[in-house]
Formats: structure tokens, C-alpha cells, sequence
């Protein structure tokens, strides 16, 4: 990816959601989005978020995103370098059959090698997860920061979930001569789930840093606001003693691998009576701390949207140093927050971050800093 900031500047939408066939040229700055419930506001934002992650920030299957009775989608972008006399980059992603996606025309085989062309941090409603909901939501937030942050995590990421689903199947097989084939699933598995667990710990320095200081900013006017804090707790046993926070923000690839492998000889026995592995990456979470202690159980529902949302911000600052292209997707996520909460948010942005913004009615702020604005009515837009 070249050094350099991108801006989206065409977008097309065939068949997505509720758009049977949507073109727009968006503007650097802000892009107001505004219209009744239900209209497809949304389905915009989710659209480039597909293009950018290959992945939707609602539905968990493909065929969600394919506009009722059609047989598959497309979607198109083409972003725009920031300095002059440097190409345009095309991006295209259908679904049907199978997906199909091309990078300035040429077919990409590989997903891995198709996003992250752009960065892109969504905020929406649904972001309450990232505190209410289960340790996956907050595992799939930090793998895909981590990712996008780190082109070869991915790699590894992959690896281990192959891995994984290898092990669970041969640990379910019937047959006993299955089991003596695990050997080599079990190497793979100890290696890359020691990358993905370091790659994630390396990280959460670096992020609570920045979310304090994003939560510095937006409570300042509140002198009694508690102190907002993260730690990564892992679903190993011993391995909180790895932990990039007791060394100083590096985590020892070494000293992980060690307790993955105790792990596997500590639990061989009560992986195959369940029929799946009990420890490793895939039971991590990320604890969300308010005054050192579990947010979930002492936050106040305000707190815990302030912390979704600090994330958000967090991760958006992180990404802007990449200055690869940065684009926020704003899904009416500042209806419950007063005046004060609403000034500091639109104070965080990145400056000259690309803003994508969604509302029933644009608030003073928007309308203020809109470069342009779309009204979206049942699928079309003016």
C-alpha cells in the first residue's frame, strides 16, 4: 500500500441491500446522509465497510447483503490519491455463485490480499456489544485493528483458525487413528495461536494510551469522570504472566509458546472428552476497566456507551497515523449524548479524516461541516 492518503471518491452499489443500483461521488470531509428509518442510510456505510474489510459490520452471512430476490450484489469504488499525478485505485467486489473481487481490473484471488486498501472504523449503534456482549465481539474488534495495523496478522490469524478446526474435527473423529494425526495440527496451532496472542498484546499499550487520552479530552469538563483502562485477559492458564502489560508493552513470543504447550499437555485429556480444545486465542478477552475495575459490572449505562465509543476513537487515531486513507462511519450513534458529549466527539475526529455520517435529522454540527449532502429515500438517493 503506497504511503500516501486516498479519499473515496465514487462509490456504486447494484443489488445491496434495499439499492437495486446506487452511484455517488462523495466529497473529502464530510458526507451527510440524512432520511427517515429504514431507508437504506445504513446500507451505504455497510457497503464501504465491505469494500474496505470484506466484511459487513451487521449481518454474519453474505447472502444478508443481497437485495431481496436478487441472485447476488456488486459493489465498485474508486479512491483518489491526496498528491497529484498518482494513479486512482479501483476496487471491485460481487457476490453471487462465489465472490469475485479486482484491484484496478485485475482479479484477486485472496481476500487478504484484496482489503485494506483503505482504513475504515465504523460507529454504530450496535457498538454496546463491545461492553454488554460476549468476549467474541470484543476478540473480532481487536483482530481487525490489529490486521489493519499489521498487514501479516492476518496470515497467522488465518493459520490458527485452520488449525483449530482441524484439531476439533480429529478431536470429535470416532476413529482412534484419527487422533495420532493431531501432532502436526497441534504444532501449528501452539505457533500461530503464540503470534496472534503477542500480536494482540503488543497492541494494548499503544490502545489504552490513546483511549485514555481520547477519555481525558471528552470528560474534561467533568472532574469526577473515573479513569478508563483495558487488559487483555487471557483464556490460557499461567498465561496472564505473559502479559504485555507486566513487560513493559513486549510480549515474549518464547515465554507464550511455553505456556501454550503446557496448556496442550495440561488439557490433552479434557479436550477429547468435550470434543474441542479449552484453551488458546480463541477464548481470549479484552478487559474494559473503569477505576480498575470490570466496567460491565460497575458502569453505569452512560459509561459503557462512553467506552464503545472512546474505542471507536481510539482505534480511528491509531489508524490516521497510518495515513493511508482514513474513513469513519457515523451511524446515528450521538442521539444519546448531550451537547457537551456531542461538541467533544466532533472535536476527536481526525481532522482530515474522510466522514461518513448518518442521521433522521443533520444536528448543527453536521450541517455545518457537511462538504456534501445526500437525502436517502427507500433505496435511492438525491
Amino acid at each position: 500500500m503506497p504511503p500516501f492518503s486516498l479519499v473515496l471518491q465514487r462509490l456504486e452499489l447494484e443489488r445491496f441491500r434495499n439499492h437495486g443500483q446506487t452511484h455517488l461521488e462523495f466529497a473529502p470531509g464530510l458526507n451527510l446522509f440524512t432520511g427517515r428509518n429504514g431507508q437504506g442510510k445504513t446500507n451505504i456505510l455497510e457497503a464501504i465497510h465491505y469494500l474496505a474489510i470484506l466484511r459487513s459490520f451487521r449481518a454474519r452471512q453474505l447472502r444478508e447483503l443481497v437485495q431481496w430476490g436478487a441472485e447476488g450484489f456488486r459493489l465498485a469504488a474508486m479512491l483518489s490519491p491526496v498528491a497529484d499525478g498518482l494513479p486512482p485505485l479501483r476496487l471491485a467486489a460481487a457476490f453471487g455463485k462465489e465472490r469475485a473481487l479486482a484491484v484496478n481490473g485485475a482479479p484477486i484471488a485472496r481476500g487478504s490480499e484484496f482489503i485494506h486498501r483503505f482504513l475504515c472504523v465504523a460507529f454504530i449503534p450496535e457498538d454496546i456489544a463491545l461492553v454488554r456482549g460476549p468476549s467474541a465481539d470484543r476478540r473480532r474488534f481487536l483482530d481487525i485493528l490489529v490486521s489493519q495495523l499489521d498487514p501479516t496478522y492476518l496470515h497467522h490469524l488465518h493459520r490458527f483458525h485452520v488449525a483449530l478446526k482441524s484439531r476439533n474435527s480429529l478431536l470429535r473423529s470416532p476413529h482412534p487413528g484419527d487422533r495420532s494425526s493431531r501432532q502436526a495440527w497441534d504444532r501449528l496451532l501452539l505457533e500461530t495461536g503464540a503470534e496472534v496472542i503477542c500480536r494482540r498484546q503488543q497492541l494494548l499499550p499503544r490502545l489504552e494510551k490513546q483511549l485514555q487520552l481520547e477519555a481525558a479530552s471528552f470528560f474534561r469538563n467533568d472532574p469526577a469522570a473515573p479513569a478508563m483502562g483495558l487488559r487483555y485477559e487471557p483464556g490460557t492458564p499461567r498465561l496472564a504472566a505473559a502479559t504485555a502489560a507486566d513487560r513493559g508493552g513486549e510480549c515474549p513470543p518464547a515465554l507464550v509458546l511455553l505456556r501454550l504447550e503446557e496448556a496442550l499437555a495440561a488439557n490433552s485429556g479434557r479436550d477429547e472428552r468435550e470434543g474441542m480444545t479449552t484453551w488458546g486465542p480463541q477464548r481470549d478477552d479484552l478487559g474494559l476497566l473503569l477505576a480498575n475495575r470490570p466496567l460491565e459490572a460497575y458502569g453505569s449505562e452512560g459509561q459503557c456507551r462512553a467506552m464503545a465509543l472512546l474505542l471507536r476513537l481510539a482505534a480511528a487515531k491509531l489508524l490516521h497515523g497510518e495515513r493511508k486513507g482514513l474513513a469513519l462511519l457515523v451511524d446515528d450513534v450521538l442521539g444519546e449524548l448531550d451537547q457537551t458529549r456531542r461538541a467533544a466527539f466532533w472535536e476527536l475526529l481526525p481532522a482530515d479524516a474522510q466522514i461518513f455520517f448518518t442521521c433522521t435529522e443533520p444536528p448543527p454540527e453536521a450541517a455545518r461541516r457537511a462538504a456534501r449532502q445526500f437525502q436517502v429515500t427507500a433505496g435511492t438517493v438525491a
